[in-house]
């Protein structure tokens, strides 16, 4: 078995582009913004957890979501 961890993806991630214009090609670097899927569940009076609707967020700002 190997330690190696799978990374994700944080907030954004490089890419690379390629611009066309009259002049020509460019091809250059640029950051991509990530998301990716929150389920929320909702759980009353005993019952087990069910889920109550998907939304998408940005991987690491778990704090401000929560804050609303």
């Amino acid at each position: 078995m190997t330690s190696e961890r799978v990374r994700r993806p944080g907030p954004s991630v490089r890419t690379r582009v390629v611009e066309h214009s009259a002049d020509g090609r460019v091809a250059r670097e640029d950051r991509l913004i990530t998301e990716e899927p929150l389920e929320i569940r909702v759980r009353a009076g005993g019952l087990e957890a069910r889920r109550a609707w998907v939304t998408m967020r940005t991987p690491g700002h778990d704090f401000e979501l929560a804050a609303g």
